[in-house]
């Protein structure tokens, strides 16, 4: 199994974009990560590149046909994709309508945000660096 933690991030008055990261962890050990930030101006604050992030995980599942678990810390993140919330934004929308079709080898497990997971906060440190650059301390 695959594991792939989620996070974004976004800084008010800093940027008008939102960044985003994926750790992606096999058998304990991180193999890859990724982190940008959103193609449109945030709108949702941090939760636009949550979502972001969650996609690239989801990607990764469905382009390589195999299982992936979306670790993430924001509620959304599965409620969404998973039709159990309904959504309202216009992010949350595009991510749901996104999400219908590509979840059939997909799990998602909510971890706790700041409580000392390593991989879920290097993910938070990658999407604050995606925004903040050098500013990132």
């Amino acid at each position: 199994m695959i594991y792939a933690y989620v996070d974004g991030s976004y800084k008010r008055g800093f940027s008008t974009y939102a960044g985003w990261a994926v750790v992606f962890v096999k058998d304990g050990e991180i193999f890859d990560t990724k982190q940008g930030q959103t193609d449109e101006p945030a709108l949702s604050w941090q939760v636009d590149g949550e979502i972001q992030a969650a996609k690239v995980a989801i990607d990764y599942s469905f382009e390589h046909n195999l299982p992936v678990t979306v670790c993430y810390d924001y509620l959304g993140i599965e409620m969404w994709a998973t039709n159990k919330w309904k959504a309202e934004s216009k992010i949350a929308t595009n991510y749901k309508s996104y999400a219908k079709n590509k979840l059939n080898l997909v799990k998602f497990k909510k971890v706790k945000a700041h409580s000392g997971d390593e991989f879920n906060e290097l993910a938070d440190e990658l999407a604050k660096e995606s925004i903040l650059g050098e500013f990132f301390t």
